[in-house]
């Protein structure tokens, strides 16, 4: 059984970067309201602790900007995302890629809630090195781009090239 973990409350940039990437199994990382510009890296790799919430108390209250390729990468199982405002705030759409990556071994992946804004492909699905991250679900999200992508990559909401069992 998963240890519990503890909430982690965070209330600027920085500290969530930490958080998400030093997050340990039963975490529950919860953004104070407000609004967060996660930049500087091409992408927020999570930790690799399976069992990790990230989440606003209340959806409309949290609003991430993220100004990077891949937003988060998640690559262990039984993360769930909640009640996030997610945009790309790329200068370039070629730049915002993928609000989420989820590979390998991510199994159990949960987008609940969520509105998601500005992606080429909101949702990026794939193995890695023989792992496929199966029974994930997205569910009750606003999934969607305020403009004309102008990009030479693919666009699409979701794009699933090598899972199964996804709701």
């Amino acid at each position: 059984s998963a240890k519990a973990g503890m909430v982690v409350l965070v209330s600027d940039s920085d500290s969530a970067i930490r958080a998400i990437e030093k997050a340990r199994s039963g975490d529950i990382i919860t953004f104070t309201p407000g609004s967060y510009l996660l930049r500087g890296r091409n992408y927020i790799a999570t930790s690799p602790a399976g069992g990790v919430t990230v989440r606003a108390e209340r959806p409309g209250t949290v609003f991430i900007q993220l100004a990077m390729t891949e937003g988060f990468y998640v690559r262990s199982p039984d993360w769930t995302f909640e009640n996030l405002d997610i945009r790309g705030a790329c200068g370039l759409h070629d730049y915002c890629e993928h609000a989420f990556h989820i590979v390998g071994g991510a199994t159990g992946f949960v987008a609940r809630n969520n509105t998601i804004l500005d992606f080429n492909a909101h949702f990026k699905i794939n193995g890695r090195r023989g792992s496929f991250p199966d029974n994930g679900v997205i569910e009750n999200n606003t999934i969607s781009n305020t403009a004309v992508r102008n990009t030479g990559n693919s666009v699409t909401p979701i794009d699933v090239v090598a899972a199964s069992n996804w709701s």
